[in-house]
């Protein structure tokens, strides 16, 4: 995220890597990471540490692995640890859809359908997860169970499948 700081008394715009610097911990994987500011020169007071959320990227590709009546979905994604979101429907617009939820989701052809449309996301719930630490300049990684919410990624693109 971008930070802009201002003096209190002025109300100056300080410049980052000018009146401050930033340091950013856990910057990478879906959950919470933090940003710990330090003032420089007449800015030394300024000591703050900013926690932000990181959500899920957007799949990039989707594949699907094919049975009988059924097809595994499956999406390029970074983390490792979340819980996928598919909507399926026949129509382009998701007028009607079915939706799953689930570690590795499966749209079941119980009606035969030749083609359907899909798209997916990633939901990473942070229950105590990825909370980052900061103590001197040293990152620790704990579970604080005071935290819990769920991160829910961008849609993909629409994909259409057609089953064999």
């Amino acid at each position: 995220p971008k930070f802009t700081f201002k003096q209190k008394s002025t109300g100056k715009v300080l410049k980052k890597n000018v009146d401050y610097t930033v340091k950013y911990y856990n910057n990478i994987i879906p959950g919470e990471a933090v940003a710990v500011v330090t003032g420089k020169k007449n800015y030394f007071r300024l000591g703050q540490k900013i926690y932000f959320k990181i959500v899920p990227e957007k799949a990039k590709t989707l594949s699907f692995y094919d049975y009988d009546d059924r097809a595994s979905v499956y999406g390029s994604y970074d983390c490792t640890y979340a819980e996928y979101e598919i909507i399926y429907s026949t129509d382009k617009d998701f007028k009607n859809y079915k939706k799953i939820i689930d570690r590795y989701p499966e749209i079941v052809n119980s009606d035969n359908i030749k083609t359907y449309y899909v798209k997916m996301r990633a939901i990473v719930n942070c229950n105590g997860l990825n909370r980052s630490y900061v103590y001197f300049d040293k990152e620790t990684m704990e579970y604080d169970y005071t935290l819990n919410y769920t991160l829910k990624g961008r849609w993909s693109d629409v994909v259409s499948y057609s089953f064999k």
